[in-house]
């Protein structure tokens, strides 16, 4: 039962586009430049359960908000047009200490940064200013998109989209 609860909670953790609170971006680098991106790579990863249970007691650890239902917060970057995960944080929440997990515990034997092979789908992050703030989830709106189509880990393509086509095609990116 308790399995089965962990489990609940951490697919509700991972839905974050249905949470009641704007939610804090994961941050990827590009080019030497920092950014927020609204997709989180990690959670396709989080579903196998052998996976999951070697995170989980480092999820424990956050303190948790909720602006971070999913009690971490992936840094990333995209280099030679491979998505790495570079660092993991947890009680992020608290900003004053950043508490960041060795990637060698999450992810023994793997050099790191860590090539995020496992991923496939779009990225996307958000550009330019700020249309309207939302107070929940990744529903804020901003100027521009730049969209990249990831296939195992690897940029295929990339655009740059207005808000609203975005709005447009949201819910199949």
């Amino acid at each position: 039962m308790k399995k089965l609860f962990i489990t609940i909670l951490t697919i509700l953790a991972l839905a974050t586009p249905a949470s009641a609170t704007a939610q804090f971006q994961e941050i990827i680098k590009i080019n030497g430049k920092e950014e927020g991106m609204t997709i989180l790579p990690l959670s396709s990863y989080l579903e196998i359960p052998e996976n999951a249970a070697r995170f989980k007691p480092y999820l424990e650890q956050s303190g948790g908000c909720t602006a971070l239902w999913r009690n971490y917060l992936g840094h990333w970057e995209i280099k030679d047009r491979k998505l790495y995960l570079t660092k993991f944080e947890v009680d992020a929440c608290s900003r004053e200490n950043k508490k960041f997990i060795p990637l060698d515990k999450l992810f023994p034997g793997k050099p790191q940064p860590v090539f995020a092979k496992w991923y496939s789908g779009n990225i996307v992050i958000p550009r330019g200013k700020l249309l309207e703030y939302v107070h929940m989830g990744y529903e804020s709106r901003y100027e521009r998109y730049l969209v990249m189509n990831i296939i195992k880990g690897v940029v295929v393509k990339e655009v740059t989209i207005t808000d609203k086509e975005y709005q447009r095609r949201r819910r199949s990116l």
